[in-house]
């Protein structure tokens, strides 16, 4: 049971990580400092953060007009629940079938 809380509370903090970091680079946008790497705030998009990513893009309405940031939004959520979905099926006895 501790496994499974540790891989949520990775996954929560991914997704708390990837809304932060876009709400600091909105932040430095605003105040025309230098900006986080588009490629960064992509990655962690990627590695499990696409809810928090999709969220803030929403919340900060920061990089909705730019393309590439919409598709890995999109992509990054659906390998997300795709990713929990597979988790849950792998470990729960609701979802084995004998």
């Amino acid at each position: 049971m501790e496994q499974h809380m540790a891989i949520l509370y990775i996954m929560t903090a991914i997704n708390v990580l990837a809304l932060v970091t876009m709400g600091i680079d909105k932040m430095l946008a605003i105040k025309g400092k230098r900006r986080i790497p588009e490629n960064t705030l992509l990655l962690i998009a990627l590695l499990g953060g696409g809810v928090g990513f999709t969220l803030s893009m929403v919340m900060f309405r920061h990089k909705l007009s730019k393309a590439r940031f919409r598709i890995i939004a999109g992509v990054s959520v659906i390998l997300y629940w795709a990713v929990l979905f597979a988790y849950i099926h792998e470990t729960s006895a609701l979802f084995k079938f004998y």
